[in-house]
């Protein structure tokens, strides 16, 4: 009896540990042409599908949220069970909680400019010396660090807004990536060859960020399930999936998630 009794109460204690796990968690992401975009009306990208793959496997049904990245951000930092995505892996980052799984893509991050601009810049000591203002988004890693080496950046809520406001003469420079910013520039209607990169000031990896105070079984979880994805060539699905969509190939490693070759 008293057997029966302790496997019962395991039995309770496990499935209220599921459901409330599944009841609070958050799961929020930006705009941000390949990685998360819109379809005929839907949410798909490089990032989202694999997210909502991620979900599947844990057997959540909760949905993906599409914000602002600087609302998104601050839900995360001041809630626990929040996952946001894509989120560079920083110190402060770090030291405001985040737990980080993956990688999900790794980018060249660079500086872009029109063609025939006339800016002359190959480092951020260029950029400084020469008193320019380069575009970026809101809350953005990318951003900070341009902004902690004494850069002024031109902040936007969306990176297609930064794109539209460089088209309009606001600043010379913008923050972008080998993966995302071809897709910027096709979704603003001008042709790709009318900018050109400054130069490349980091390659870094993206990842899913789960805040400070999540319930562990939840991060546990998440964990077992990206294992368990990688193994069954899930993201090299994704890899082959969007290549053929995009004007470029992408790869998958674990190291460094889906790139560009």
């Amino acid at each position: 009896m008293k057997i029966i009794k302790v496997i019962f109460f395991i039995f309770v204690f496990l499935n209220l540990t599921t459901f409330t796990v599944s009841a609070k968690v958050i799961v929020l992401t930006n705009l941000e042409s390949p990685t998360t975009y819109i379809e005929d009306g839907e949410a798909t990208g490089i990032s989202y599908d694999i997210v909502n793959e991620l979900l599947s496997h844990i057997e959540s049904n909760t949905k993906i949220e599409i914000q602002p990245w600087a609302r998104a951000y601050k839900t995360a930092l001041n809630n626990p069970n929040v996952i946001i995505f894509s989120a560079g892996q920083t110190k402060k980052r770090k030291s405001e909680g985040f737990h980080f799984l993956g990688p999900l893509v790794t980018r060249n991050h660079a500086v872009y400019k029109k063609k025939f601009s006339g800016v002359k810049v190959s480092n951020i000591d260029d950029i400084r010396r020469q008193g320019l203002v380069v575009g970026g988004l809101r809350e953005d890693w990318r951003t900070i660090y341009f902004e902690k080496e004494g850069i002024t950046v031109d902040k936007a809520n969306s990176h297609m807004h930064s794109v539209k406001k460089m088209l309009a003469g606001r600043f010379p420079l913008l923050i972008g990536s080998d993966i995302e910013f071809p897709q910027w520039v096709e979704e603003s209607g001008c042709p790709i060859d009318f900018f050109e990169v400054a130069f490349i000031f980091k390659e870094a990896p993206s990842f899913i960020a789960i805040s400070k105070g999540t319930d562990q079984y939840l991060i546990n979880k998440m964990e077992r399930a990206f294992k368990k994805m990688q193994r069954n060539n899930f993201f090299d699905f994704i890899a082959n999936k969007y290549s053929a969509r995009l004007s470029y190939q992408l790869k998958y490693s674990p190291a460094k998630g889906i790139f560009r070759p």
